[in-house]
């Protein structure tokens, strides 16, 4: 299965942004990394440098997901999204709402009554009436309508396995294309 560029985009801002936030050490580094990038892209009108753009404002967006800046990220996120045109960021913030785990009370008590972070997976029960089993899928997958189990395996190794610090390295390389690394195969953005 191939899936559109401004998804794939998207899912790897959301798992590699979480992986980083998960690893709180990392996190100032990856903002360095991630701050020279957006600073050399912000100058450029070309739309590819858009897209790239786009992609580190929601990479960061999701790394600082949890704190008070997220907030003029997702404000930089849209804008940028919206002189492009396209998808993109309605499709990061349907997986923002798809793995966010807040459980509110509403009325005379209001309040967080729960608050796991973010969860990348979902789990449900199901029985036959004999047999009982749990079935479990990728949260961001599926809120993009996504089969996470059909991913081409290039698809897969850029989500899963390539790093910032790979994507930084390699990207100047390409103008005319977003490349899905460890491929060597460009995607039109």
């Amino acid at each position: 299965m191939t899936i559109n560029t401004e998804k794939l985009l998207v899912l790897k801002a959301f798992y590699m942004g979480h992986a980083v936030a998960e690893k709180k050490h990392n996190a100032p580094v990856a903002i360095d990394m991630i701050d020279t990038a957006v600073r050399k892209l912000e100058k450029s009108t070309d739309e590819k440098n858009k897209i790239r753009l786009l992609f580190y404002v929601l990479l960061k967006s999701e790394i600082l997901r949890e704190t008070p800046d997220v907030i003029g990220l997702r404000a930089q996120a849209k804008e940028t999204a919206e002189s492009i045109g396209g998808n993109v960021f309605d499709y990061y913030m349907a997986v923002e709402e798809a793995t966010q785990t807040i459980s509110k009370a509403y009325g005379i008590q209001k309040g967080v009554i729960e608050n796991k972070g973010v969860q990348t997976t979902e789990s449900y029960t199901v029985s036959d009436g004999f047999n009982v089993w749990v079935v479990s899928y990728d949260a961001a997958c599926r809120a993009l309508d996504v089969n996470e189990h059909r991913l081409s395996e290039q698809e897969t190794n850029f989500l899963h396995h390539i790093s910032l610090k790979e994507m930084l390295k390699k990207q100047p390389r390409q103008k005319n294309s977003w490349v899905v690394f460890g491929t060597g195969k460009a995607q039109s953005a």
